[in-house]
């Protein structure tokens, strides 16, 4: 008798499972068109016309540089110290035939894509991607405004993103892998390209070489782990040798720097003022860039403070516009600050589950893992800059620096919001939790895509 009510639970909860599958299956198919559908409209709604930080430096770019000259003078151009391969990919467009704001906005286009299809195919990889929190993860990170804002505008931040998602994707093939040996050398050559392409775009491309030695860390703990941590240090070493001649007869010989800054040379004075009251109260400086920016309170939100670095800032980039980038109207400005103050409650709360869940070792508590740290340290490494360029008016503080870190801040929304067990459970109450969530998911694309609060 046992063994029949046994028998007929576990068909039940099989049963379940396929419907529970098939329902996720659903749900992905059509958040995944919905994302496509509504990036398509947003570029087609901004198609040539410019937005960003510093647009018009970056277009002058495209006309100064070629591929048979990429050696602008250092210091010719507002933007001419940045490693050259975005400027020269515009430009491989600009000469079929486009303008310079649309090739730069194709680009982005492309590079949105991009990440969102490599941060779906390592999902699928892992067998993670048709349940709830894989589903809120993704659709939330590709629907973050200031995503939406790199979908479109000039920048080159959106291509550090897909550099990142595409380092991610093949970094987990070659570490997490056990039993593929055929492909592993075309996967390596694929990381190798990748670090080797993020640090001819940006200087922040130093930062992607810790995502293949975060993967190779957080390999289950079987004695294979040693060797694929070094593995991932030597194709961080490849990398950084590719590059290097071009970065030292580029920047280190005459700059006396691996990486320069236009700052120091534009700014001079109030560069060095800004330094010298930092390094009379350090403390001060460090407390003053965690509180809250006074001008947020007394000026409104989207005012930045141009006089003390604020981490405010930062964090309000990744969900509205600063005034700099052009007014926004009173319906955005309260959905931005309400979407703000309630990512920071949940990002809070998926910090403290992820703490707590992170001994179960299961495929998402991973995942995440590789995420958190990755993002840890690009915002390691944004800190540093700051630190290193205190002058507040050059407005060192944009979120937009550290856009990978998107990727965090959406993991631990996911984890704050949905079951993370990659069993399905059967309880019906708890299904329902779980398309309500989607559902919200999706209101949340369609409400950023729609307003765009860029």
């Amino acid at each position: 008798m046992h063994t029949y009510i046994h028998t007929v639970s576990a068909q039940q909860e099989s049963a379940r499972s396929t419907v529970i599958s098939k329902a996720m299956r659903r749900w992905e198919l059509f958040l995944c068109w919905l994302l496509l559908s509504l990036k398509g409209w947003v570029f087609w709604k901004e198609y040539g016309l410019t937005a960003g930080f510093d647009a018009g430096a970056h277009l002058e770019m495209l006309h100064l540089i070629n591929w048979t000259d990429t050696d602008v003078a250092l210091r010719a151009s507002f933007y001419s110290y940045h490693p050259p391969l975005a400027f020269l990919f515009a430009r491989s467009i600009h000469l079929l035939g486009f303008t310079d704001v649309m090739s730069v906005q194709i680009l982005a286009l492309i590079a949105s894509v991009g990440t969102f299809f490599f941060l779906r195919k390592t999902l699928k990889y892992l067998g993670l991607l048709y349940t709830p929190a894989a589903l809120i993860f993704l659709y939330t990170a590709c629907s973050l405004p200031m995503q939406i804002f790199l979908l479109h505008s000039v920048n080159l931040d959106g291509l550090m993103l897909c550099l990142s998602s595409i380092v991610l994707f093949y970094s987990i093939r070659v570490f997490w892998s056990e039993d593929r040996k055929a492909d592993t050398w075309v996967d390596c050559l694929a990381i190798l390209a990748a670090l080797s392409l993020g640090l001819m775009v940006k200087f922040s491309g130093i930062l992607l070489l810790s995502i293949p030695f975060t993967v190779a860390l957080l390999r289950t703990s079987d004695r294979k782990w040693f060797p694929h941590l070094i593995g991932s240090g030597g194709l961080a070493l490849i990398a950084v040798a590719i590059v290097f001649p071009y970065y030292l007869t580029r920047y280190y010989i005459p700059e006396g720097t691996f990486f320069p800054n236009n700052q120091d040379w534009l700014m001079t004075t109030s560069q060095q003022e800004a330094r010298r009251k930092r390094d009379e109260d350090p403390k001060k400086f460090i407390l003053d860039l965690v509180r809250p920016a006074a001008v947020h309170a007394s000026e409104g939100i989207t005012k930045r403070d141009y006089v003390t670095p604020r981490l405010s800032d930062t964090w309000r980039d990744f969900w509205m516009k600063e005034e700099f980038l052009g007014p926004m109207n009173a319906t955005t400005k309260k959905i931005g600050s309400l979407e703000l103050k309630a990512a920071a409650i949940l990002v809070m709360a998926g910090l403290l589950m992820y703490l707590r869940r992170a001994h179960r070792g299961n495929m998402w508590e991973r995942f995440g893992g590789v995420l958190l740290i990755f993002s840890f340290v690009y915002f390691a490494g944004f800190l540093h800059y700051i630190y290193s360029h205190p002058f507040a008016g050059w407005g060192t503080t944009k979120g937009i620096y550290i856009a990978p870190v998107s990727l965090g801040i959406a993991y631990l929304i996911a984890q704050a919001t949905t079951r993370t067990q990659l069993r399905p459970a059967f309880a019906n109450r708890t299904a329902l939790t779980d398309h309500c969530t989607l559902g919200l998911t999706a209101i949340f694309m369609m409400v950023n895509y729609g307003l765009r609060m860029y």
